[in-house]
């Protein structure tokens, strides 16, 4: 296989639907993380979550949820209600409504990845505004 940017793509939505019957089988979402690619291959982190059986959603680690609590606690006082912080939506500095989809302590510079038009990105605890 030539590695090209094209290629990998074709890949990655090859990958997709081979593993969609993996998926519903054992009831969880397998997922391609970033590939880096030369010319001898390619390296990804493979990424496999349980879904909820009520929601149908990928679940949450709960120490994760319970550290992006901790941390928006610590920003915005007890204010931020009781409904979880991953998967809530807020609006940044920018005036942007986004989605948490996970909160990485071991990240102190940029520890919430949000999810906004599709597309995965990363900020800091201070671009966060407030509830949407």
């Amino acid at each position: 296989m030539e590695m090209s940017k094209s290629n990998i793509n074709g890949f990655r939505g090859d990958f997709a639907r081979a593993v969609k019957s993996l998926e519903e089988k054992y009831g969880v979402t397998i997922n391609l993380g970033n590939i880096s690619y030369n010319n001898a291959g390619m390296h990804t982190k493979l990424e496999v979550k349980n879904l909820d059986g009520e929601t149908g959603t990928a679940m949450v680690n709960p120490r994760n949820e319970f550290r992006a609590r901790m941390a928006f606690v610590q920003k915005f006082g007890n204010g931020i209600g009781d409904e979880p912080i991953i998967g809530s939506k807020w609006h940044l500095w920018n005036g942007g409504v986004i989605t948490i989809s996970d909160y990485d302590s071991k990240k102190p510079k940029y520890p919430i990845l949000y999810e906004r038009g599709g597309q995965r990105f990363k900020c800091s605890i201070g671009s966060i505004e407030g509830r949407a």
